[in-house]
């Protein structure tokens, strides 16, 4: 592990911690509260020159010095969740969006805006599509669960959500409803976006011995806590003496990992509902193949407005199709794609866009 440090080291501790991300600190911080062990009892060795992990905030330019999340942003769901406690505990200051995940119960959020082009649809139509979200996440929990889950395990979301409508009474009754098939891919975009958040993994192991390659300092301890992204545990670089047993192994190979791109834009002005938390947008069909397949598509973007209180508009790509738009695109022509469809949506006289901040 390469680090170096003029931090005094001593050469044995009765607890190392690999790793000063979320799980690394929240190991250190329970050891330590838990009046078992005292401050000089563990280690955390980081190989960057911060903490953190995936969880970064920086300003987001030297003009606009507004703090924006690089990383990890979302607490998913206040209700019951440690997380709040945690935060409120450390005097972290964060602003609720909703008493719910907003990604899988759309509903639970307050001023979720929703277009079909420059149509806002009415209310009582969101509703219906959230109630629609809620069904759906049922409907695939109860797929996966059944005897026949292993006839679906190769397919694609949207295959599956196919086979739902088409089998499925209560479903495809919905579908029934104007442009019923088209609010339920937003509630796939929403599942999808979900779902392509990276998680990280905290693996115990009984190693006695790290090399801190670098300066050639050793430590020792009587255990050691390492933590890994869960994408380094599906590489399978990650190697486990004993093996991990089945259960482990499955449950690493059923979680899903992904990139996770933001496209934050910034402008002169709030042209957009001030008070709306999400705004989503039925893609747009009508123009030719060709033009789509050169156009990015962001089907919810998140108002900073409502978290920070400046105009910048922040939108998401995430998975396989981040990874392509990212090899594909200039950072100027991705900020631009969430510039043209914020014109389909509010009209072509909004204000052009005077800065962006992109993470890879």
């Amino acid at each position: 592990m390469a680090v170096k440090s003029t931090i005094d080291l001593k050469s044995s501790y009765r607890v190392v911690v690999v790793g000063a991300g979320m799980a690394g600190v929240s190991v250190a911080n329970a050891l330590l509260v838990s009046n078992e062990f005292a401050a000089s009892d563990v280690c955390v060795l980081e190989a960057q020159s911060r903490i953190g992990g995936r969880i970064r905030t920086q300003p987001f330019s030297d003009s606009l010095p507004v703090n924006v999340e690089v990383g990890a942003a979302w607490i998913h769901g206040t209700e019951g969740n440690p997380f709040t406690d945690m935060a409120k505990k450390f005097g972290i200051v964060f602003k609720e969006v909703a008493p719910r995940n907003p990604w899988l119960h759309p509903g639970a959020c307050k001023n979720f805006l929703f277009f079909d082009g420059d149509k806002q649809l009415p209310q009582e139509q969101v509703d219906e599509t959230w109630q629609w979200q809620d069904l759906l996440m049922h409907k695939l929990q109860a797929l996966a669960t059944s005897p026949n889950a292993a006839d679906h395990q190769e397919k694609a979301l949207s295959a599956i959500v196919d086979h739902l409508v088409a089998s499925d009474e209560e479903l495809g009754e919905a579908m029934k409803a104007p442009n019923a098939r088209a609010r339920l891919d937003m509630c796939l975009k929403l599942i999808e976006v979900w779902m392509g958040v990276n998680d990280d993994e905290v693996q115990l192991d009984d190693f006695t011995d790290i090399e801190l390659i670098g300066d050639g300092r050793r430590v020792s301890a009587d255990h050691v806590v390492v933590t890994s992204s869960l994408g380094f545990l599906k590489s399978g670089k990650l190697h486990f003496q004993p093996e991990l047993p089945a259960a482990k192994l499955g449950a690493i190979e059923r979680s899903k990992m992904g990139q996770y791109m933001k496209i934050l834009v910034e402008f002169p002005e709030i042209f957009w509902p001030e008070n709306s938390t999400f705004i989503a947008q039925i893609k747009n069909s009508s123009v030719s193949s060709d033009a789509m397949d050169r156009r990015i598509y962001f089907p919810v973007v998140f108002n900073y407005q409502f978290a920070k209180g400046v105009p910048i508009i922040e939108g998401v790509l995430v998975g396989e199709n981040a990874s392509k738009i990212s090899a594909t695109f200039t950072e100027e022509e991705i900020a631009h794609a969430l510039f043209l469809q914020l014109q389909e949506t509010f009209g072509p006289n909004i204000p052009r866009p005077v800065n962006h901040f992109i993470t890879r």
